[in-house]
Order: C-alpha cells, then sequence, then structure tokens
C-alpha cells in the first residue's frame, strides 16, 4: 500500500492521517548500509560500508 511497516533499529513507524511521522533511530543496528541482496525465500541481507569490519546483516522475513 506504499506505507512504511517496518524500520529495523528506528521506533515502530506511526502515521498521523496518510503523512508518516519522523522516524528516530532506536538502536545502532544498521550503519552506512549501501546494498541489499533479496534472497530467494524473502529475506534480506544487508551489506554496510565502513561499519568498524561487522558482517552483513541477515533480515528474516517473518509474514
Amino acid at each position: 500500500q506504499g506505507k512504511v511497516i517496518a524500520a529495523p533499529g528506528a521506533e515502530e513507524p506511526v502515521y498521523d492521517g496518510d503523512q508518516l511521522k519522523p522516524l528516530l533511530r532506536k538502536e545502532n543496528v544498521i550503519d552506512h548500509g549501501h546494498d541489499v541482496c533479496v534472497l530467494d525465500n524473502g529475506d534480506l541481507v544487508v551489506c554496510q560500508w565502513n561499519a568498524l569490519q561487522t558482517y552483513p546483516i541477515k533480515l528474516e522475513k517473518v509474514a
């Protein structure tokens, strides 16, 4: 429907009518994300640039 339903590392997305309220960082989950790979099962892998040599992050599809 063109709406944000999740924001990893941020507060839950909240709308005021059709307008998305600003998202605030809650945790440092992704730092300098530069690429997203979609796996065959719908999971996402986020690669990071210059992020203290962290591994890519895998986000698993829940629904």
